[in-house]
């Protein structure tokens, strides 16, 4: 089963980081690499000619900084592949984007997660 996550929806022009968790694929082992891959879902409305370069940054971590609802940040211990997102074009208003993470785990294993982040225009 591949389970795809929901990103909040990301406004033309934004930049953000994209997290997906591998803490209970992983167990044991060690996350030691995650190589990201990005496209618009098929029927999609808006357009982007290279949605490969929208991710800017990746990166596996054991510690991440959530920010809670009243505002607070509280550290997050886990196995994380994270990517830097954007900016997205103007062109892609109304798009789905398709953002899947390969992670190589220590024990030899790969595991592949997936989310979707919809592009909208500002303040929408």
């Amino acid at each position: 089963m591949i389970l795809i996550e929901a990103f909040d929806p990301m406004e033309v022009g934004d930049v953000d980081n994209l997290v997906l968790r591998f803490t209970k694929e992983a167990g044991d082992a060690d996350l030691l690499d995650a190589q990201w891959e990005c496209r618009l879902t098929a029927y999609s409305a808006g357009f982007d000619p290279d949605p490969m370069s929208r991710i800017t940054v990746t990166q596996v971590q054991t510690v991440i900084t959530v920010t809670q609802q009243d505002g607070s940040l509280v550290p997050e211990n886990g196995k994380f592949a994270i990517a830097r997102v954007g900016p997205l074009p103007p062109s892609a208003a109304g798009a789905t984007y398709l953002f899947s993470a390969s992670a190589f785990m220590s024990d030899g294993r790969k595991v592949t997660r997936s989310g979707y982040v919809q592009c909208v225009l500002p303040g929408q």
